[in-house]
């Protein structure tokens, strides 16, 4: 097991096939988990679409068989894959997203670990802080969904995206406006990705220091979508913050299959890994 000043690093995988593609061995979860586990990492951020759907008892043996651990459940197919959202005008499928989270939250318990939590709002284009019909059903639905995984002791990781797929939440900044909002609850966190970021924070480094308190969870991936040292993102001052920070949270790539899964999975955790190590806060 990898253990750097604390810090957890994990790789997002699927037992799916999915449309949404920054995923390592979609579809392949032997395979995802058994390379996660021979190359160092400390678990896995695993993305299902229906967790009513999979074979939950095969996954939880497989992380026994090759001791390793999931570290969260990634909710994003729901909206990607099946269009399933908490924004919809449409009250069944609202209805159906709130089902979908419960389902994520219920196996979430079980793995003990926490759920990765931003493209079930769905495309929103506008901007948080209006008093839409919008907001107000994304709110209620996110309330319910939140109250749930509280009772569940799941910890939801909050994760702002970019403006080519929603208008609503994109900064660190308007991620914490939202948490606010749901002040009464203490297992929401804020989960910045370093390809949103550098779309959409005027300074990575600034608005990591600003939030950090909320942050205990963190997405590498590269300007492109790769894995990190294949982009332009300078992850060597982003990994200095954290360390100065004194984050002693995950690090989870969720990158592209580039130039296949297994190299994308080596690079992104060896280019990491001497990050951290050779990096003195």
């Amino acid at each position: 097991m990898n253990k750097l000043n604390d810090i957890k690093i994990a790789v997002s995988i699927s037992p799916e096939k999915s449309k949404f593609s920054p995923l390592l061995f979609a579809g392949d979860i032997y395979k995802g988990i058994s390379t996660a586990s021979e190359l160092g990492y400390d678990g896995v951020e695993i993305s299902i679409r229906d967790s009513d759907l999979i074979n939950k008892q095969e996954i939880i043996s497989l992380f026994e068989k090759f001791n390793i651990k999931a570290l969260s459940i990634a909710t994003g197919q729901s909206y990607f894959t099946d269009g399933y959202c908490f924004s919809s005008p449409d009250k069944e499928n609202r209805e159906y997203a709130l089902k979908r989270m419960k389902g994520h939250a219920d196996f979430a318990s079980i793995l003990n670990c926490g759920l990765v939590v931003g493209g079930i709002l769905g495309n929103v284009r506008e901007k948080f802080g209006k008093a839409s019909d919008i907001e107000k059903r994304i709110i209620d639905s996110f309330y319910k969904f939140a109250e749930y995984a509280k009772q569940k002791s799941v910890k939801i990781f909050f994760e702002p995206i970019n403006l080519y797929l929603t208008y609503f939440i994109c900064t660190l900044d308007e991620g914490a406006e939202f948490i606010k909002t749901f002040g009464s609850f203490n297992n929401i966190e804020l989960l910045p990705d370093t390809h949103h970021m550098h779309m959409e924070e005027k300074s990575a480094v600034k608005s990591l220091k600003k939030h950090i308190k909320l942050i205990n969870y963190i997405h590498f991936s590269d300007s492109n979508r790769q894995a990190p040292g294949f982009g332009n993102i300078d992850f060597t001052n982003i990994v200095i913050t954290l360390k100065k920070e004194k984050f002693k949270g995950i690090i989870s790539f969720e990158i592209l299959p580039v130039p296949d899964d297994y190299k994308a999975a080596m690079q992104a955790i060896n280019h990491t890994k001497k990050l951290i190590q050779n990096i003195r806060a």
